[in-house]
C-alpha cells in the first residue's frame, strides 16, 4: 500500500517519535511510506529523520495532484483538515492525545476546530493507549482501534558491567521548559532543599528559570546520549498535568531506573504504585518531595522499584506496538473498502477554508497589536527623551538650576 503520515513540522518530540517508528516498521513489512511536513526547515532535527530512512516531502512545496496514496494519516488536529486536500482511497486519523487539553484559553478557537476531527465517524480512528481509545470511542461513536506505544530496546537498555555506586539519588528531569503542562516548575519546587541528591536536567528547547537549581544541563541531545543519561541516572521525576503515555518514563524503566509520576491519563499502562514506581497526584509537590526523600533514605524500596520497572518494560518494546498498529490499520481498511469520502471531502475542505481564514485573522491581530505597542513605547520613550533634554536646558540657566534643585530636594 501507499501510505503517507501529515505530521505538523519537523521538530523532535514524542508524537513525532510514534510516527516514524510506525512508519518505519510498515516501510520494512514491504508499504510505499512517506512522510510529509506541514512546515519543513531543513536546517532543524535534519538527523533524526534520516535515521529512521523515511522518505519525506515538504507540504508547502508538493503539487498535490502528483501523489494518490491508497491511506493517509492525519496525526495532528490541524493536519486532519489537510489529509483532504490529497487523493486517496482512505483518510485515517493516529489520535495521540486529547489535542483540546493544550490550550490554555478554554475560549481558543482552536479547541472547536480540535473538537470536530473528533466528531467524524467515518474517520477510521487509532489511538495509543487504551484512555484514548475509551474516550474516542465516546466522542466519535465509530469503531476507534488501539496499538499501545513502546520503545526500542536497540536504543534503550540498561548498562552493562559494574553498577553505578550509589552516593547521591540521581533525579532526573526531562522535557522542555516553555511547554506549561509538562509543570517542569513543579519539579523544581519539589526537589528544593532536599540533601545529599544530584539533579540532572534534558531539556528540549534550552529553557531554564534562574531559581532551578541543576547539577547538570543537557540541551536537545541524540538519543544515544539520552540513553547514557537514563542509564546515569536513578529516577526520573516527571510531574506533567496531561499526557497520552509519555514515552520518557517508559524508556527510564526500560535503562534500569525507576519513575516518580503523576497520575496523568496514560501513566496506567505501565506505572504501579508501589510495585515498579511512585505515582503521585497532579500538581503534587509536597508528595513529589516526600517521595524523592523516600527513595533517597531506602535503597532497598529504590532497587526493588528498578528492577519491577525493567520487568514492566521488557514486554512494552515497539515490536508490539507496530504489530498492532499495522493490525489496526488492515482491520479500518476492511472496514472502509467501500466508502464514498466525497461528501466528507467537501465538508473538511471547506471547514479547512474557515480555519485557514481565522488563523490569519488571529495572525494579523496579534501583529496589529505587537504594532501598536511597539508604537505606544517608542513614543513614550521619545517623550522622556525630550524630557530630559528640556531639563538639561533647564539646569544650564543661571539661578534656575539652583532653584529647582533646592526645590527637589
Amino acid at each position: 500500500m501507499k501510505i503517507a503520515f501529515l505530521i505538523p513540522q519537523n521538530v523532535i518530540g514524542g508524537g513525532i517519535l510514534v510516527v516514524y517508528h510506525h512508519a518505519a516498521y510498515l516501510k520494512k513489512s514491504g508499504h510505499d511510506v512517506l512522510i510529509i511536513y506541514r512546515e519543513y526547515k531543513p536546517e532543524r532535527d535534519k538527523n533524526i529523520i534520516s535515521e529512521f530512512e523515511l522518505p519525506f516531502a515538504d507540504f508547502e512545496k508538493m503539487s498535490v495532484n502528483d501523489y494518490h496514496f491508497d491511506v493517509i494519516f492525519g496525526t495532528w488536529w490541524a493536519t486532519l483538515y489537510d489529509i483532504f486536500v490529497f487523493n486517496a482511497r482512505n483518510y485515517f486519523y493516529l489520535v495521540q492525545d486529547d489535542e483540546r487539553r493544550f490550550y490554555e484559553d478554554k475560549s481558543a478557537p482552536e479547541i472547536r476546530f480540535c473538537e470536530l476531527t473528533y466528531s467524524f465517524p467515518a474517520i477510521g480512528i487509532i489511538t495509543v493507549a487504551t484512555w484514548l481509545q475509551t474516550l474516542m470511542n465516546k466522542e466519535n461513536g465509530g469503531n476507534p482501534k488501539v496499538a499501545i506505544n513502546g520503545y526500542d530496546p536497540l536504543k534503550f537498555y540498561p548498562k552493562e558491567g559494574l553498577e553505578r555506586p550509589v552516593t547521591k539519588l540521581r533525579v532526573l528531569v526531562e522535557g522542555p521548559g516553555k511547554v506549561w503542562f509538562k509543570r517542569l516548575d513543579d519539579c523544581f519546587k519539589a526537589l528544593q532543599d532536599i540533601s545529599d541528591i544530584e539533579v540532572w536536567f534534558v531539556s528540549r528547547d534550552g529553557y531554564r528559570e534562574p531559581g532551578w537549581h541543576i547539577d547538570k544541563f543537557f540541551v536537545n541531545v541524540t538519543v544515544g546520549a539520552l540513553r547514557e543519561i537514563y542509564c546515569s541516572c536513578d529516577v526520573l521525576l516527571k510531574m506533567s498535568e496531561m499526557e497520552s503515555f509519555c514515552l520518557p518514563n517508559l524508556e527510564m524503566m526500560a535503562c534500569g531506573g525507576t519513575i516518580i509520576t503523576t497520575d496523568f491519563t496514560g501513566h496506567e499502562e505501565y506505572a504501579v504504585d508501589g510495585y515498579n514506581s511512585l505515582v503521585i497526584p497532579v500538581r503534587g509537590i509536597e508528595a513529589a518531595h516526600n517521595a524523592v526523600i523516600k527513595l533517597r533514605d531506602d535503597n532497598l524500596l529504590l532497587e526493588r522499584l528498578k528492577q519491577n520497572a525493567l520487568i514492566t518494560a521488557g514486554s512494552m518494546t515497539w515490536a508490539g506496538g507496530n504489530k498492532k498498529f499495522e493490525k489496526a490499520l488492515e482491520e479500518l481498511m476492511e472496514e472502509f473498502r467501500d466508502y464514498d469520502y466525497k461528501g466528507l471531502k467537501r465538508i473538511f475542505l471547506e471547514l479547512r477554508g474557515l480555519l485557514l481564514t481565522t488563523t490569519a485573522i488571529r495572525a494579523e491581530k496579534m501583529k496589529l497589536e505587537s504594532d501598536y505597542n511597539a508604537l505606544f513605547f517608542q513614543f513614550h520613550r521619545n517623550e522622556y527623551r525630550a524630557f530630559r533634554f528640556i531639563g538639561r536646558l533647564l539646569y544650564k540657566i543661571p539661578g534656575l538650576g539652583f532653584l529647582l534643585r533646592k526645590m527637589m530636594a
